[in-house]
C-alpha cells in the first residue's frame, strides 16, 4: 500500500513517557535503561521534556500542551502526571543528534503510554493521531478510527516510498491507558506491533535489510506528526 498521509495532528489526554531503544543482541537479560537512545518521562512543568537516558535529544513544546494530572494507568508508575495535546499544534519536538536521525536505518523498537480522548474523525486532517512520529511519510506509532472503535496502528516506510505497516484490532476504546510499542528488525525484515504487552496485528514482512526511507534531519515528534500542516 502507497498512500499520501494528511499533516498528522492529535488530541488525546495523556502521553506518560517515551521510550526509544538501540537494537537489541543475543538473549541476555536487559534493562532498558541501559539501551536507551531515548527516554522521555514527560514529567516536567514546562519545556523542555528532558531526555533521561542522559543523551541529547531534549524536546521543545509548542503549542504548548499542559501538564494534566489526570489518573496514570493502572501500575506501579512515579509519574504522577502527563501531557496533554489539544490535537491543533500542540507538539514535543525532540532535538536531533545521530543515532536519532538515523535510528531508522536499523532495529528499533519505540513505545509510550497513551490514552485517547477520543476516536479520530474520518475524513479530517485530525484522521489519525500520532502518538511517536518522524514527519513526511510518517513512520510512526498511532491511534486511528478503524471501523470506528479504536484502532493502534505502525508504519515504517522504505526506499523508494515503499510503505509497510500493520493494525490491530478495532474495539481500542477512548478513555483507557494503553501500552503502545513498535518494534522493527531490519535483519529479519519484520515489524511488529504491541499493546499493553501483547502482538497486535499481522507481521509486517519485507525483505531483509532493505533500507528505510531517507528522511535528512527530520526530527522525531511526540503527539503531533506535522503541527504546520
Amino acid at each position: 500500500m502507497l498512500r499520501s498521509l494528511p499533516a498528522r495532528a492529535v488530541s488525546f489526554s495523556g502521553l506518560l513517557l517515551i521510550l526509544i531503544l538501540a537494537p537489541l543482541s543475543g538473549g541476555a537479560a536487559f534493562q532498558a535503561s541501559q539501551l536507551a537512545i531515548g527516554y522521555w518521562p514527560l514529567n516536567e512543568a514546562a519545556s523542555p521534556s528532558l531526555n533521561s537516558s542522559g543523551a541529547y535529544g531534549n524536546g521543545t513544546w509548542s503549542g504548548p500542551p499542559v501538564i494534566n494530572a489526570g489518573t496514570p494507568p493502572l501500575i506501579t508508575y512515579t509519574n504522577p502526571s502527563c501531557l496533554y495535546f489539544d490535537g491543533v499544534n500542540d507538539v514535543v519536538d525532540i532535538a536531533n543528534g545521530p543515532e536519532l536521525e538515523n535510528i531508522q536505518e536499523g532495529s528499533y523498537t519505540y513505545a509510550a503510554w497513551f490514552r485517547p480522548e477520543d476516536v479520530p474523525v474520518a475524513g479530517t486532517n485530525e484522521g489519525v493521531y500520532a502518538i511517536v512520529a518522524k514527519t513526511g511519510y510518517h513512520m510512526d506509532i498511532h491511534y486511528r478510527r478503524g471501523d470506528g472503535t479504536g484502532q493502534f496502528g505502525l508504519e515504517h516506510w522504505l526506499t523508494g516510498n515503499a510503505y509497510t505497516g500493520t493494525g490491530g484490532p478495532n474495539g481500542q476504546a477512548p478513555g483507557i491507558w494503553y501500552h503502545v510499542a513498535g518494534v522493527i528488525d531490519r535483519p529479519a525484515g519484520t515489524g511488529r506491533l504491541y499493546v499493553n504487552g501483547t502482538q497486535v496485528g499481522n507481521t509486517v514482512a519485507f525483505a531483509a535489510n532493505t533500507a528505510a526511507r531517507e528522511y535528512g534531519t527530520s526530527t522525531w515528534k511526540f503527539g503531533n506528526a506535522n503541527p504546520a500542516g
